[in-house]
Protein backbone atom coordinates (compact mmCIF):
# COMPACT_ATOMS: atom_id res chain seq x y z
CA UNK A 1 0.00 0.00 0.00
CA UNK A 2 2.82 2.14 0.89
CA UNK A 3 4.45 1.99 -2.50
CA UNK A 4 0.98 2.87 -4.23
CA UNK A 5 0.81 5.59 -2.41
CA UNK A 6 4.33 6.64 -3.10
CA UNK A 7 3.86 6.14 -6.83
CA UNK A 8 0.66 8.06 -7.26
CA UNK A 9 2.53 11.05 -5.06
CA UNK A 10 5.01 11.18 -7.87
CA UNK A 11 2.77 10.79 -10.99
CA UNK A 12 0.67 13.85 -9.47
CA UNK A 13 4.26 15.39 -8.85
CA UNK A 14 5.08 15.03 -12.42
CA UNK A 15 1.27 15.87 -13.80
CA UNK A 16 1.11 19.34 -11.92
CA UNK A 17 5.04 20.21 -12.46
CA UNK A 18 4.89 19.84 -16.19
CA UNK A 19 1.05 21.08 -16.95
CA UNK A 20 1.81 23.77 -20.12
CA UNK A 21 5.49 24.14 -18.81
CA UNK A 22 7.27 23.13 -22.00
CA UNK A 23 10.75 23.41 -20.52
CA UNK A 24 9.52 20.22 -18.12
CA UNK A 25 8.07 18.27 -21.05
CA UNK A 26 10.99 18.87 -23.40
CA UNK A 27 12.92 17.41 -20.41
CA UNK A 28 11.00 14.37 -19.85
CA UNK A 29 10.80 13.96 -23.20
CA UNK A 30 14.56 13.71 -23.46
CA UNK A 31 14.09 11.00 -21.02
CA UNK A 32 11.72 9.14 -22.95
CA UNK A 33 8.94 9.54 -20.48
CA UNK A 34 6.28 7.42 -22.22
CA UNK A 35 8.14 4.22 -22.25
CA UNK A 36 7.81 4.66 -18.57
CA UNK A 37 4.49 5.90 -17.68
CA UNK A 38 2.63 3.96 -21.14
CA UNK A 39 3.60 0.41 -19.68
CA UNK A 40 2.60 1.62 -15.91
CA UNK A 41 -0.76 2.74 -17.40
CA UNK A 42 -1.41 -0.65 -18.67
CA UNK A 43 -0.05 -2.49 -15.88
CA UNK A 44 -0.71 -0.58 -12.37
CA UNK A 45 -3.90 -2.45 -10.32
CA UNK A 46 -4.47 0.39 -8.12
CA UNK A 47 -6.91 2.41 -9.62
CA UNK A 48 -5.82 5.62 -8.19
CA UNK A 49 -2.09 5.33 -8.88
CA UNK A 50 -4.25 4.55 -12.61
CA UNK A 51 -5.81 7.77 -12.95
CA UNK A 52 -3.13 9.47 -11.44
CA UNK A 53 -0.72 7.84 -13.98
CA UNK A 54 -3.41 8.79 -16.87
CA UNK A 55 -3.16 12.74 -15.30
CA UNK A 56 0.46 12.38 -16.26
CA UNK A 57 0.14 10.96 -19.59
CA UNK A 58 -2.17 14.07 -20.17
CA UNK A 59 -0.17 16.40 -18.46
CA UNK A 60 2.60 15.67 -20.48
CA UNK A 61 0.76 15.44 -23.79
CA UNK A 62 -1.20 18.45 -23.63
CA UNK A 63 -0.14 21.52 -26.09
CA UNK A 64 3.17 19.68 -26.65
CA UNK A 65 3.22 17.34 -30.05
CA UNK A 66 6.25 15.99 -29.54
CA UNK A 67 4.92 14.27 -26.08
CA UNK A 68 2.02 13.32 -27.87
CA UNK A 69 3.30 11.51 -30.43
CA UNK A 70 5.78 9.83 -28.16
CA UNK A 71 2.77 8.86 -25.81
CA UNK A 72 1.25 7.29 -29.40
CA UNK A 73 4.17 5.80 -30.75
CA UNK A 74 4.89 4.12 -27.17
CA UNK A 75 0.81 2.33 -27.70
CA UNK A 76 -0.32 4.74 -25.38
CA UNK A 77 -3.60 5.13 -26.83
CA UNK A 78 -4.01 1.71 -27.01
CA UNK A 79 -3.68 1.93 -23.45
CA UNK A 80 -6.76 4.05 -23.41
CA UNK A 81 -8.87 2.14 -25.47
CA UNK A 82 -8.21 -1.00 -23.13
CA UNK A 83 -8.75 1.02 -20.12
CA UNK A 84 -12.09 2.89 -21.71
CA UNK A 85 -13.31 -0.50 -22.24
CA UNK A 86 -11.74 -2.45 -19.26
CA UNK A 87 -12.49 -0.27 -16.31
CA UNK A 88 -15.54 2.16 -17.37
CA UNK A 89 -17.48 0.86 -14.46
CA UNK A 90 -14.65 0.41 -11.37
CA UNK A 91 -12.38 3.15 -12.26
CA UNK A 92 -14.69 6.29 -13.60
CA UNK A 93 -11.91 8.73 -12.73
CA UNK A 94 -9.08 7.18 -14.89
CA UNK A 95 -12.00 6.78 -17.33
CA UNK A 96 -13.07 10.13 -17.60
CA UNK A 97 -9.33 11.82 -17.61
CA UNK A 98 -8.55 9.26 -20.34
CA UNK A 99 -11.92 10.35 -23.21
CA UNK A 100 -10.28 13.65 -21.94
CA UNK A 101 -6.99 13.01 -23.58
CA UNK A 102 -8.85 11.38 -26.68
CA UNK A 103 -10.81 15.29 -26.82
CA UNK A 104 -7.42 16.51 -26.85
CA UNK A 105 -6.35 14.35 -29.43
CA UNK A 106 -9.46 14.59 -31.57
CA UNK A 107 -9.33 18.54 -31.23
CA UNK A 108 -5.48 18.18 -32.69
CA UNK A 109 -6.90 15.98 -35.32
CA UNK A 110 -4.81 12.63 -33.75
CA UNK A 111 -7.31 9.96 -35.64
CA UNK A 112 -9.74 8.73 -32.53
CA UNK A 113 -11.83 7.15 -34.92
CA UNK A 114 -11.83 3.91 -33.19
CA UNK A 115 -13.12 5.14 -30.36
CA UNK A 116 -16.25 7.00 -31.28
CA UNK A 117 -18.80 3.73 -30.71
CA UNK A 118 -17.25 3.77 -27.40
CA UNK A 119 -17.44 7.61 -26.87
CA UNK A 120 -21.24 7.59 -27.51
CA UNK A 121 -21.85 4.48 -25.32
CA UNK A 122 -20.23 6.47 -22.73
CA UNK A 123 -22.89 9.18 -22.75
CA UNK A 124 -25.43 7.19 -20.73
CA UNK A 125 -22.74 6.43 -18.13
CA UNK A 126 -24.00 6.48 -14.49
CA UNK A 127 -20.78 8.42 -13.21
CA UNK A 128 -21.36 12.28 -14.55
CA UNK A 129 -17.73 12.76 -14.85
CA UNK A 130 -17.45 9.92 -17.05
CA UNK A 131 -20.56 10.84 -19.22
CA UNK A 132 -19.22 14.74 -19.40
CA UNK A 133 -15.85 13.12 -20.68
CA UNK A 134 -17.90 11.08 -23.29
CA UNK A 135 -19.59 14.29 -24.40
CA UNK A 136 -16.26 16.53 -24.74
CA UNK A 137 -15.37 13.80 -27.26
CA UNK A 138 -18.31 13.67 -29.38
CA UNK A 139 -18.03 18.06 -28.74
CA UNK A 140 -14.56 17.93 -30.11
CA UNK A 141 -15.19 15.23 -32.79
CA UNK A 142 -17.87 17.59 -34.44
CA UNK A 143 -16.12 20.66 -34.33
CA UNK A 144 -12.84 18.75 -36.34
CA UNK A 145 -15.32 16.69 -38.70
CA UNK A 146 -18.47 18.97 -38.73
CA UNK A 147 -20.40 16.31 -41.00
CA UNK A 148 -19.39 14.02 -38.64
CA UNK A 149 -22.31 14.46 -36.66
CA UNK A 150 -25.19 14.30 -38.98
CA UNK A 151 -23.19 11.04 -39.74
CA UNK A 152 -23.34 9.88 -35.94
CA UNK A 153 -27.32 10.95 -35.13
CA UNK A 154 -27.80 8.48 -38.30
CA UNK A 155 -25.66 5.41 -37.10
CA UNK A 156 -25.01 5.68 -33.37
CA UNK A 157 -27.72 3.71 -31.46
CA UNK A 158 -26.27 5.04 -28.10
CA UNK A 159 -26.07 8.39 -29.43
CA UNK A 160 -29.64 8.10 -30.73
CA UNK A 161 -30.56 7.24 -27.26
CA UNK A 162 -28.90 9.92 -25.15
CA UNK A 163 -30.03 12.30 -27.77
CA UNK A 164 -33.99 10.97 -27.02
CA UNK A 165 -32.83 11.16 -22.87
CA UNK A 166 -31.77 14.41 -23.46
CA UNK A 167 -34.00 16.13 -25.48
CA UNK A 168 -36.93 14.72 -23.15
CA UNK A 169 -35.72 17.41 -19.90
CA UNK A 170 -33.12 19.34 -20.67
CA UNK A 171 -33.50 21.14 -17.27
CA UNK A 172 -30.82 19.17 -15.37
CA UNK A 173 -28.37 18.81 -18.03
CA UNK A 174 -24.71 18.72 -17.91
CA UNK A 175 -23.12 22.14 -19.84
CA UNK A 176 -21.22 19.27 -21.48
CA UNK A 177 -24.43 17.35 -22.97
CA UNK A 178 -26.16 20.59 -23.98
CA UNK A 179 -23.05 21.15 -26.27
CA UNK A 180 -23.45 17.93 -27.78
CA UNK A 181 -26.93 19.06 -28.56
CA UNK A 182 -26.08 22.18 -29.62
CA UNK A 183 -23.03 20.43 -31.78
CA UNK A 184 -25.61 18.08 -33.22
CA UNK A 185 -28.08 21.43 -34.43
CA UNK A 186 -31.00 19.85 -32.03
Amino acid sequence: ARNAHLRRLLLVIIAHASQNLESLQRTYSELRWADQLVPLLRAEQVSSVRAACMLACSSLCRGHPRCSAEFINAGGFAVIEELVTLHHADDPKTVARALRLVAYFTEIKVSTKTMIGRMCELLLHEKEEVANAAALCVIALIKVQPDRGEKLKRSSEALKRAISRWTSDRSCLSEEQLDVLSALKL
